[in-house]
């Protein structure tokens, strides 16, 4: 703090430092995988959470269709809106916010099979209530 007398008034200057909240403890869903939403939670800072400006990992930037955080204390995602959602890998993603930035490691399941094919059929036994000849 400086303080100046100056023309009979005392001047008082000061500076402060305003820190970023960003919540220290952004946890990834462990159950995510590509077939339904999945959800990062953290200790709600409101001011951090609405400055979100964009959740990217690497170069590449997830379509703000794909999450939403208008809920407190969680972003929503949904791999049905985003390609880069709906392939079971671990994603470094962060979050950019006005606030300062934050980051989370997610896994991303594969989610259910969509196809199941049989290769090989089945041959008929060699006698009746015998095992199958081609196993499938």
């Amino acid at each position: 703090m400086k303080k100046y007398l100056l023309l009979g008034y005392l001047w008082v200057f000061t500076s402060f430092t305003l820190f970023a909240q960003v919540p220290t403890d952004i946890t990834a869903d462990p159950n995510a995988t590509v077939d339904e939403l999945f959800e990062i939670t953290f200790t709600d800072g409101e001011t951090w959470r609405l400055g979100i400006t964009q959740i990217s990992f690497g170069d590449d930037v997830l379509d703000p269709g794909s999450y939403d955080f208008d809920s407190a204390n969680k972003i929503v995602f949904d791999p049905s809106a985003s390609a880069f959602l709906r392939v079971d890998t671990t994603l470094t993603m962060t979050i950019q916010s006005s606030e300062g930035n934050g980051t989370v490691s997610q896994t991303i399941g594969h989610g259910a099979a969509t196809k199941f094919t049989i290769t090989t059929q089945p041959a008929a036994p060699a006698t009746n209530g015998a095992a199958l000849a081609a196993q499938p």
